[in-house]
């Protein structure tokens, strides 16, 4: 719905309350209110919000993008949630990452570039997410009542997942390693999902409510993150 020069995405289902807000990255607008709520009355809603939702819009349009990463010493990784300080060692042999006691270290070998160590945390983070998301997906499979033919782990820009519902194929954002476990295991129902329902419509927001509650706080975590403008 555009409400003047604001676009806002409409959500209607089985909720008491309108809930609105403003995507702290993207400044994307998005509304959830009751099925019976009316467009007029939505409109209306929206229009008494104006200031408010400038307001953070514009915080949004301040924010700076996060600094790249350079992967030298001191320098922090969130891993799963928790913040890790980083120790880089040069040494011939394997490339390795190692996680203990807020501490992560990146053996590479020598005279190992910037990309070449974002390519080793990279790998180890698809790995991580691959161990985690195996028991998730057995486990929601089940409780769905789906199955998914194919699952991949990517580097992805632009979204924690993806789904394609005839092929039965699964993607996940190796970027999820980063996040806290809840939020992996909210994108893997949030995927499966979409075996049941392709679209985000009221019957996908139901399964979600349905079988994952608390999944609305979890999604507001991941859309809190600096992240830039990944999603579902």
């Amino acid at each position: 719905m555009h409400v003047g020069p604001i676009l806002v995405e409409v959500v209607l289902g089985n909720v008491k309350n309108v809930n609105l807000t403003v995507r702290r990255q993207s400044g994307a607008v998005r509304l959830s209110a009751p099925r019976r709520m009316r467009p007029e009355a939505i409109r209306a809603f929206v229009l008494s919000k104006v200031s408010w939702i400038e307001r953070h819009q514009a915080k949004a349009r301040a924010q700076r993008p996060p600094r790249a990463a350079v992967f030298v010493d001191g320098e922090r990784h969130d891993v799963w949630g928790r913040p890790h300080r980083l120790t880089v060692t040069e040494a011939p042999g394997r490339s390795t990452v190692e996680c203990e006691e807020g501490r992560m270290r990146l053996t590479v070998a020598p005279g190992a570039n910037v990309e070449r160590r974002r390519t080793i945390v990279a790998g180890w983070q698809r790995e991580e997410v691959r161990r985690a998301a195996t028991p998730l997906i057995a486990r929601w499979e089940s409780r769905l009542g789906v199955e998914v033919n194919r699952w991949f782990v990517r580097r992805m820009t632009t979204r924690w997942g993806s789904c394609n519902p005839l092929r039965g194929h699964i993607r996940f954002s190796s970027a999820l390693a980063a996040k806290p476990p809840d939020c992996l295991e909210y994108v893997v129902v949030h995927e499966l999902a979409h075996l049941l329902v392709p679209r985000h419509d009221a019957r996908f927001y139901a399964v979600m409510d349905r079988h994952l509650p608390g999944w609305r706080t979890v999604r507001r975590t991941l859309d809190g993150t600096t992240a830039g403008d990944l999603r579902d």
